[in-house]
């Protein structure tokens, strides 16, 4: 027996779309509602944004001009005067194109005008408060349009700048953002609703929450599959969700075989860092320490923690010495073989032979230094020079004995 069809009105389908078309267009009126009023001030305060902008461009185009007829000391020359303002009319229209759709007039002390950007019929415009200089932006009439307007007064020319849009050129963007208000509504509200049908349809409820408890199940690290669903799209989703689970096995290993190859690679650095014979340090610009390993310590006597408490100042045995290193680095980005005097922990003198080079280690420019301890082979060298000396004295002395010797020779 074929079952006759039910009256729309008696249809679940009937009562699952009137209530929410019913809500969805309650919902929209309100958001339309709501959401125009600060839209429209917003859009308002970007138009008023850019007359202030050009406003306080203009006056600094006038000003720089002005300026520097007074650095050439011209401001009394007619014909620099009449050049400059040339000038700056020209560059006060250029504002124009550079603001849009902000357009600006320039008035002279009588009102009357001088330039203009727009099409305007009126020869005078008289404006409220003309002689001083506004920061209000408000609403007025020019040439028989409604403007929204700012005016500058510069006093040196004793012009009047005024930069305005019209009130025709703000309605547009406000009317086009109350179209894109009622379209964005109406389309989420028209998404909700086919959405909701489709899964009323298609009852994915009981897939999705398989595929939910799955993700959850990999945010604890249990990387387990799930059961094939039928062939539907939610049966698709499910083998791209194995595939994944797959991928992420792999890549799970991956990444452990690269974290262990680091910790190797970060071991065996450490190990040459610290084992090295030479001190290697890490020291920031203001000359704090960061890093050093074992060799520097056994220069200096301070230890790891220490040298992090102490700056170059405080080990540097002449401050000329780093005074002059400091002056270096400034305009090249390393130095080689410079010997210094350092002050160990103990007190005592060492000389040392520093290479500085300049590099950048975690977004932050430090200087990565390598100390060797020369006061030995110093100590070698003045030795030597002491030997030399005595060996060339020795030599004179005897060359001295000589002749002496020659000379009582002759004498008896």
């Amino acid at each position: 027996m074929k079952t006759s069809k039910l009256p729309v009105r008696k249809r679940i389908i009937f009562w699952l779309v009137f209530p929410i078309l019913i809500t969805g267009l309650a919902i929209s009126a309100a958001i339309i509602q709501l959401m125009s009023p600060p839209l429209i001030k917003y859009l308002t305060g970007q138009f008023d944004v850019n007359i202030n902008l050009s406003s306080n461009l203009g006056i600094g185009i006038c000003e720089r001009h002005f300026n520097y007829l007074l650095e050439l000391r011209l401001e009394h020359n007619p014909d620099m005067n009449l050049s400059s303002k040339n000038q700056a009319l020209e560059e006060l229209k250029s504002l124009a194109n550079q603001i849009p759709p902000v357009q600006v007039i320039v008035l002279d002390g009588q009102s009357k005008l001088i330039a203009s950007t727009a099409e305007i019929k009126q020869t005078k415009i008289e404006l409220e408060n003309k002689q001083q200089t506004s920061q209000e932006i408000y609403s007025s009439v020019i040439d028989g349009s409604s403007v929204r307007l700012q005016h500058s007064y510069f006093p040196f020319w004793d012009w009047t700048i005024v930069s305005f849009i019209y009130r025709d050129e703000i309605q547009k963007p406000i009317n086009t953002a109350k179209k894109i208000i009622y379209v964005t509504t109406g389309s989420v509200f028209l998404a909700v609703l086919v959405t909701l049908l489709f899964g009323f349809f298609r009852l994915v409820n009981s897939p999705l929450n398989r595929l939910i408890n799955a993700t959850e199940e990999i945010s604890a690290g249990n990387l387990n599959k799930i059961e094939q669903i039928e062939q539907t799209e939610l049966g698709q989703l499910t083998a791209s969700f194995n595939n994944m689970i797959e991928n992420l096995k792999h890549e799970k290993a991956e990444v452990k075989h690269l974290l262990e190859e680091l910790s190797f690679s970060e071991a065996r650095f450490r190990n040459l860092f610290e084992n090295t014979p030479t001190g290697i340090c890490v020291i920031q610009k203001d000359g704090v320490f960061i890093e050093a390993n074992k060799s520097l310590k056994n220069i200096t006597g301070y230890n790891r923690d220490e040298l992090k408490a102490v700056k170059l100042e405080d080990i540097f045995f002449k401050s000329d010495q780093l005074k002059d290193l400091r002056q270096k680095l400034r305009v090249q980005s390393s130095l080689s073989n410079v010997e210094v005097d350092l002050v160990k922990k103990d007190l005592s003198l060492c000389q040392i032979r520093l290479t500085m080079t300049l590099m950048n280690l975690e977004d932050q420019s430090v200087y990565i230094a390598m100390v060797e301890d020369i006061t030995s082979e110093k100590k070698l060298e003045n030795q030597l020079q002491q030997a030399q000396k005595l060996e060339v004295v020795g030599t004179l002395a005897g060359g001295v004995a000589h002749d002496l010797n020659n000379i009582l020779s002759g004498l008896t």
